[in-house]
């Protein structure tokens, strides 16, 4: 019933300080650990053939092999699109990153959560 899962808790006070949201966290993080092309894809046109290739970029995952590799992970806001060393803040210094376990699927009837259970013969 379980799986193992990241909670990131961001300190919101401190994310407002530094002119970012929850929304600038997730997006960065979503970026860094699944790729650019989930949340701005982005393509590149071949001159010579004509054809569209999507661009991607990711973190490699041997370079997240810790809680403490996850939290340097860089967080821009959208007003940071070409940021500088100076406007990009570390996942670390704004939100906390902690292992737990949670549900390998969640499903909901109206609002209540139900269990789905599958039977064969």
């Amino acid at each position: 019933m379980a799986r193992p899962q990241f909670d990131v808790n961001v300190d919101r006070a401190k994310a407002q300080e530094l002119g970012l949201t929850q929304r600038d966290v997730a997006q960065s993080m979503l970026i860094s650990l699944s790729g650019s092309y989930m949340a701005a894809p982005n393509q590149w046109l071949n001159p010579a053939t004509g054809i569209n290739y999507n661009v991607t970029v990711q973190t490699p995952q041997g370079l997240i092999s810790s809680l403490d590799a996850m939290e340097s992970t860089p967080v821009n806001g959208p007003q940071n699109i070409q940021a500088t060393a100076k406007d990009t803040h570390l996942l670390g210094n704004l939100a906390k990153v902690s292992r737990s376990t949670g549900p390998t699927l969640i499903s909901h009837y109206n609002v209540q959560p139900v269990y789905d259970i599958l039977c064969d013969v």
